[in-house]
């Protein structure tokens, strides 16, 4: 499945994708220093997913089943930095091609990503999440349409 999924995340852009959040949301003069973990949960429910929030960890957490796999989101708002976080598993076992997105960007291309989408306002948020879903909706589509299911 390995091979499979980075071949997924090659034919979607996701570097170039995630490299233009990147540059688009990296530079917030000011941030949002304290959010509402509630209003964020409204967010993420007004885009169509369901998320569990993990307060002792601090992180929200969406799973999206694509016949026997689960495409699990996690999404860490730490210090107004969108930390997205992906991992794929089939049955009780992750994908190795999975984690922080700018790892994945890595292990893709060897390139380092330094930065981090920020933001400063709900909708800004709202914005990053929207690419982010959409990212996360063309890897279901990919899978789909493998012979992965």
């Amino acid at each position: 499945m390995e091979n499979q999924l980075r071949k997924i995340l090659e034919d979607i852009n996701f570097i170039e994708r995630y490299n233009l959040l990147v540059e688009k949301y990296k530079n917030k003069e000011k941030l949002l220093k304290n959010y509402d973990y509630q209003e964020v949960l409204k967010l993420i429910e007004g885009l169509g997913y369901q998320a569990n929030y993990n307060r002792k960890e601090d992180f929200f957490a969406i799973k999206i089943n694509v016949g026997h796999l689960i495409i699990q989101l996690n999404i860490s708002l730490k210090y107004s930095i969108v930390e997205l976080i992906l991992a794929v598993y089939e049955g009780d076992t992750v994908c190795e091609v999975g984690g922080p997105f700018a790892y994945i960007a890595r292990l893709l291309n060897q390139q380092r990503i330094n930065a981090t989408p920020k933001f400063d306002t709900y909708e800004t948020l709202r914005e990053i999440l929207m690419n982010a879903f959409q990212i996360i909706e063309d890897i279901k589509t990919g899978l789909l349409s493998s012979h992965l299911l």
